[in-house]
């Protein structure tokens, strides 16, 4: 068998000499392609500091809670995961290991068994647990499909230790919820 089958096409790759290329060989040269390319002053400018022509997948969804600061902080730190309706993705009483952000859908809060209010997109979630290192204090039930941004509790300490404008309100939503 001469040459390497590529897994999309399934053709064999062969160089000019027909000889197999391999995966790294081709790696090296677009490689070097791009580092010539970026050796010169101009080029190197606009690849590394271009802006975002078009916004992120999450700015519209969040841009009436967040500011863009915000959103590109939350954005970097955390996963986007997707629950289906009538999934618990919070259990009052237990340890809480992450905070949430919605981006799309409905969940419903439930604190001992009755429903004390709805959280849609924008809304952080999850926050009390991490914040005052107690049991969760509701249970969190997905009514649609929803879409969340999961902070672990390393990566919400860095988001609120990079925003402070985010901290405050965050501090300020986890006293309103722990009075009520």
């Amino acid at each position: 068998m001469r040459g390497l089958v590529t897994a999309a096409t399934g053709r064999r790759r062969h160089n000019a000499k027909d000889r197999p290329v391999s995966v790294r060989s081709v790696n090296v040269v677009a490689n070097t392609r791009r580092r010539n390319w970026l050796d010169t002053e101009d080029n190197k400018m606009n690849f590394f500091f271009r802006k975002r022509e078009f916004p992120s997948a999450h700015t519209a969804a969040l841009s009436g809670a967040f500011n863009d600061d915000e959103i590109a902080a939350l954005e970097g730190f955390s996963t986007t995961i997707t629950l289906s309706a009538g999934t618990d993705f919070a259990t009052q009483g237990q340890t809480g290991q992450e905070a949430m952000v919605v981006l799309s859908g409905m969940a419903g809060v439930v604190r001992d068994g009755k429903t004390v209010a709805e959280v849609g997109a924008g809304d952080v979630i999850g926050e009390l647990a991490l914040l005052s290192n107690e049991p969760r204090s509701a249970t969190l039930t997905a009514i649609t499909d929803v879409q969340v941004m999961v902070l672990n509790r390393r990566e919400f300490a860095s988001l609120l230790d990079s925003c402070p404008s985010l901290n405050d309100r965050v501090q300020k939503l986890a006293d309103e919820r722990q009075s009520a």
